[in-house]
């Protein structure tokens, strides 16, 4: 098994922890944390429709930009300023609480270390929804050191989200490969397996698997266990 590169996801992925539970104990944490400035209804549900929104664009504008100006918009630009260094804060330090929720990794962290041992270029191919600060946190509560991957994912990089075969063409154009070189490893038939459309080879993980009624067009499915296990016999 040769690839120029290995995009792997991150929640549900390389992180071990479903979406669902992510969201349960993110989305409270942050509006308790928050709530001194904005009602944590009001505020959840400013940050849903801001997220739809920077989804669904197709315009090239940074994610980053829709978000906080969607945002803004539902919360007052005043406020705005008071909560754009609070979350940067929240991150640094409240964030943390997700470490309650994860499940034991040791599969996935051994198969990262034997890619970096045989030479693979690893990517972070996580949706861009969150800023860096965010990200990094979350590779750090999965057990993993961020060095390891040559390229991370966030909003302040891309103009596009998954499922938009447009979001991958940018991880490419970013790091100089090409599809039909590369593997992607993750949990969701949709916005992961969507690779297939640009010719890029897959691996749907099972263990928190996402949009299971979807069709499956993955080259190969299977745990996180089978996966190490099948890197340890064509490595």
């Amino acid at each position: 098994m040769k690839y120029q590169a290995i995009l792997f996801d991150l929640d549900g992925t390389l992180m071990p922890m479903s979406n669902q539970t992510f969201i349960d104990m993110y989305i409270p944490s942050l509006a308790n944390y928050l709530a001194e400035y904005v009602e944590p209804k009001t505020l959840i549900k400013a940050m849903w429709d801001a997220l739809e929104i920077m989804l669904q664009d197709q315009s090239d504008r940074i994610n980053e930009a829709i978000f906080f100006e969607e945002f803004g918009k539902r919360i007052g630009d005043q406020t705005l300023r008071k909560l754009e260094p609070m979350f940067e804060e929240y991150y640094r330090t409240e964030f943390s609480i997700l470490k309650k929720g994860m499940d034991d990794n040791e599969n996935m962290i051994e198969a990262i270390s034997l890619l970096k041992e045989k030479g693979y270029r690893l990517i972070i191919a996580t949706n861009p929804m969150f800023p860096k600060v965010a990200v990094s946190k979350r590779i750090e509560y999965s057990g993993l050191n961020e060095d390891d991957f040559e390229f991370v994912s966030n909003y302040s990089i891309h103009t596009a989200c998954k499922p938009s075969v447009k979001y991958y063409e940018e991880v490419l154009s970013k790091n100089n490969l090409r599809a039909n070189r590369c593997l992607m490893v993750g949990n969701d038939v949709i916005e992961d397996m969507v690779v297939k459309k640009l010719g890029m080879d897959a691996w749907l993980l099972t263990d928190y698997i996402e949009h299971p009624e979807a069709e499956n067009v993955a080259d190969w499915t299977g745990s996180r266990e089978e996966f190490l296990n099948r890197l340890q016999e064509v490595l």
